[in-house]
């Protein structure tokens, strides 16, 4: 194999990261700061889930989101570092339509209220959720 396949290669791979993993990633990460941080202070005042369980697990919830963005940005960046330009902007590029394809994550809706329900399930009073989301959507 001569080095321009697998320059070849390394793009494409690193352009599927960027797209798949990555922008999705970066996606939630952003959410979570957002839209999730917002939902969770309403679900709190409707009294739907106690701000202790809120405050013990969407720190975490967060600093995990950006711990694993700041490591996949780190190894696709070297990536492109290492490669050459055309792979920086096709990786930028992939990234930029990879946020854009899941931009419904950060926006509230009712995938908001699912990724609540799936994290808050097990502590939340159901009746009140439900009410709440019956209004709103």
């Amino acid at each position: 194999m001569n080095s321009n396949t697998a320059n070849l290669i390394g793009t494409v791979l690193t352009v599927v990261v960027a797209l798949f993993i990555l922008g999705p990633a970066i996606a939630t990460c952003i959410s979570q700061f957002t839209v999730q941080r917002k939902f969770n202070a309403i679900m709190i005042e409707k009294g739907v889930v106690p701000e202790e369980e809120v405050k013990k697990l969407h720190p975490k919830k967060e600093a995990a989101g950006v711990i694993i963005c700041l490591v996949l940005l780190g190894v696709v960046a070297a990536i492109c570092i290492k490669n050459d330009l055309f792979t920086l902007i096709f990786t930028l590029l992939a990234l930029a339509f990879g946020i854009f394809k899941n931009r419904k994550v950060m926006q509230f809706n009712s995938f908001t209220a699912q990724r609540f329900k799936a994290a808050y399930g097990n502590v939340m009073d159901a009746k009140k959720f439900n009410k709440y989301i019956d209004e709103i959507f």
